[in-house]
């Protein structure tokens, strides 16, 4: 396989993907593929930082952001302003793939409205989603003003703007998934989407579970976005670390999420230090935490991670967490589950390497190579 010519799409939201994308990018370099750039102009990724990957960029969306963001006024002078908006970005996107011409796409978002653009004028362009976080099996869909919404721009553009996805991250024939692992894959029906599996790619090697570092032991708490879950369900969270450390001879530092308000924490957790900003997991020897996404964090950093669920009245299922081999469902759970860790009673590292293999996939690591063979194989 010869030079190739990839268009990456950087989405809004791209803090979620950015330091893969850069990873990604300086492969494709060093292999000698040639880079191209489509990004939204609500991305917050610098001109600057994106020249040292692609000599052809391009951007869209200003006109679609500009009428999303106005004032509603009257219902159709809005939505006038959003098929516009919708013409400009074809516009946007057909001046893009003349100046670069790719012979293929790789996505971070499944449903981008740019894709349905890209799509339906070139209809024969691979196009690739790349899973890049860990994702949720089922959600609602639209909202009646949304489906309707849909129905108007699909009518008058061809283009449906508004999510309708509800087994996400499935809902388009026209996109080819690169999936982590098969267990992503559970909430469709097989041969229903075209999905290969590619491991995640790791800007760092994974470390090896070695046991405790600190004669007295330090535990992080992660805990819960008190907006996602609701404050009855963060307060639920909270009374059942109280019980789980109370006199307990173990340093327990809790972790706010950045979007809360660490004095709401603090109060709830009187008698604890509750910190927010930046941690340094080196510091700790095992964390304890809920279905965050810190789960992979943790465990790949070589840590012990025990996922609380209060009375088991959580559902973990949406999050493919339900099957966690540490988990905590009463407070005494924790005493009787971390005393066996540092016993050696239980072999972390050997839980660790089967929960990341059955979520990362097989092959995991630092190397795109699984990705390249992928996205080329498939595009000769």
């Amino acid at each position: 396989m010869g030079k190739q010519r990839i268009l990456f799409l950087i989405p809004p939201n791209d803090y979620l993907f950015r330091r893969l994308f850069e990873q990604i990018m300086n492969d494709a370099l060093q292999r000698g593929h040639e880079i191209g750039v489509l990004k939204s102009t609500r991305a917050k990724w610098k001109e600057e930082d994106l020249a040292q990957f692609a000599g052809v960029r391009h951007t869209y969306g200003k006109a679609l952001a500009e009428s999303e963001g106005k004032p509603a006024g009257s219902r159709i002078g809005y939505h006038l302003g959003i098929i516009r908006a919708i013409r400009e970005m074809k516009r946007e996107v057909a001046k893009s793939l003349a100046d670069f011409s790719p012979d293929l796409v790789l996505t971070p978002d499944s449903y981008d409205p740019i894709l349905q653009v890209i799509h339906r004028s070139h209809p024969q362009l691979p196009l690739y989603y790349l899973q890049h976080s860990n994702i949720v099996s089922a959600h609602v869909g639209a909202n009646r003003r949304s489906r309707l919404q849909n129905r108007l721009t699909g009518f008058l553009t061809g283009i449906r703007l508004n999510d309708t996805i509800n087994t996400p991250p499935f809902g388009s024939k026209n996109l080819q998934y690169l999936m982590w692992a098969p267990r992503w894959t559970d909430n469709v029906v097989p041969g229903q989407y075209r999905i290969k599996q590619v491991p995640r790619i790791l800007s760092e090697e994974r470390i090896p579970f070695t046991g405790m570092k600190n004669e007295v032991p330090r535990l992080l708490v992660i805990l819960n976005k008190r907006s996602f879950i609701g404050e009855k369900g963060w307060l639920v969270f909270a009374e059942f670390y109280k019980n789980a450390f109370a006199g307990s001879e173990y340093e327990v530092v809790f972790k706010a999420h950045p979007n809360d308000d660490i004095g709401f924490a603090r109060s709830a957790l009187s008698g604890f230090e509750v910190i927010s900003g930046d941690i340094d997991l080196e510091e700790f020897d095992a964390v304890v935490g809920h279905w965050s996404t810190f789960v992979y964090e943790a465990t790949l950093r070589g840590k012990a991670y025990l996922m609380a669920n209060p009375g088991g009245k959580f559902d973990f299922r949406k999050f493919r967490l339900d099957d966690y081999p540490l988990m905590l469902n009463e407070a005494g759970d924790f005493e009787t589950l971390f005393g066996k860790i540092r016993n050696k009673e239980i072999d972390v590292e050997e839980l660790n390497r089967q929960f990341l293999t059955g979520h990362l996939g097989e092959g995991f690591g630092t190397s795109s190579d699984h990705l390249f063979q992928t996205i080329l194989s498939g595009n000769e």
